[in-house]
């Protein structure tokens, strides 16, 4: 099967960003890099990236100033004549969490701590975007998840993620910044080299006539496609709400044994045995699923997971190899 005639839809509203200079941390990274795509209408744009986990031929360095640092030792003169940053360096996985959560709180909460102090200090007119998770609400046991679902995380990347949103939420109430925060659902898309849609193309790739898949095949993600993410921030920021947390997802919960014969059924693939060990790690949530009751009264998602995982999966061959037949 071939995935040709792919249908753009991004259609993001640019006008809060018209002739502003942008600050964009991580922005070699998976949302970043689409961030970045989406926003040249903006005056300047400045990326700080270290390219630990960001890749260099995700942006075009003819169009940004980069500064290749860690976003906890970059100059404190940087947010010279900025007037919006997008903090979107993070350390995002559960698992990497566990294994160094000392090293997930300082990329996570301090370099955000960091960026608010600065931007105090200077008393720079700025607006701060802070990008959390659905992860903070730990394990809910609400059919969906609202902005105000209890938050008890289980994990310490939903632990440092959440850290990161009270000192944003406290610099805003004590010190006046203006600050806007949206928890990510399961964001995926081309560019994302991690995570469970990565890693079953890879496993379709190596095999395609058999995959071993973590957990119990039940549990169910809210799955949005990284270019509606973008949107979805971009109309936030634009739009006159007084919300200052909201949710981004899909409002839609997908079993993850859905989500594989979906790639499957894209992929033409119709001999494969799919086996799930029973088994997860430390931190994992079994469902999750976005209320986005607030998110949508000034924008709504435009990708189906079909037309997400299509795009994903042709980027997925033009970058490693053909999966689909």
């Amino acid at each position: 099967m071939q995935l040709t005639g792919i249908e753009i839809k991004v259609e993001s509203n640019q006008k809060f960003l018209e002739r502003k200079n942008v600050l964009v941390t991580g922005g070699a990274g998976f949302i970043g890099s689409h961030l970045i795509e989406s926003i040249q209408s903006a005056g300047s744009i400045t990326v700080v990236d270290d390219f630990s986990s960001g890749r260099k031929e995700n942006i075009d360095t003819s169009k940004i100033k980069l500064i290749e640092q860690d976003v906890n030792s970059f100059p404190e003169d940087i947010l010279k004549d900025i007037d919006v940053v997008f903090h979107l360096a993070a350390i995002a996985s559960v698992p990497k969490s566990n294994e160094d959560p000392l090293t997930d709180f300082k990329v996570n909460a301090h370099a955000t701590l960091r960026l608010l102090e600065l931007i105090r200090k200077n008393k720079a007119d700025i607006t701060f975007f802070y990008p959390s998770t659905a992860l903070v609400h730990g394990e809910s046991n609400q059919e969906k998840i609202s902005e105000e679902t209890d938050v008890k995380p289980i994990s310490f990347y939903g632990l440092s993620k959440y850290a990161g949103e009270h000192y944003v939420k406290l610099y805003s109430d004590i010190y006046g910044l203006k600050t806007k925060i949206a928890r990510f659902f399961n964001v995926y898309g081309p560019r994302q080299h991690t995570h469970v849609i990565f890693d079953t193309l890879q496993k379709i790739a190596s095999n395609p006539k058999h995959l071993s898949m973590l957990g119990t095949g039940k549990e169910t993600r809210d799955f949005v496609f990284v270019k509606d993410v973008v949107s979805a921030t971009l109309a936030f920021l634009d739009s006159p709400s007084s919300e200052k947390i909201i949710n981004v997802g899909s409002g839609d919960a997908i079993p993850i044994e859905q989500l594989v014969s979906s790639i499957l059924r894209l992929c033409n693939i119709t001999d494969c045995k799919v086996d799930f060990s029973q088994k997860s790690w430390k931190g994992d949530v079994m469902k999750y699923r976005a209320d986005n009751s607030k998110l949508n009264a000034f924008f709504k998602p435009a990708y189906s997971l079909d037309e997400g995982l299509r795009e994903t999966i042709q980027w997925f061959e033009n970058s490693y190899q053909k999966i689909t037949r």
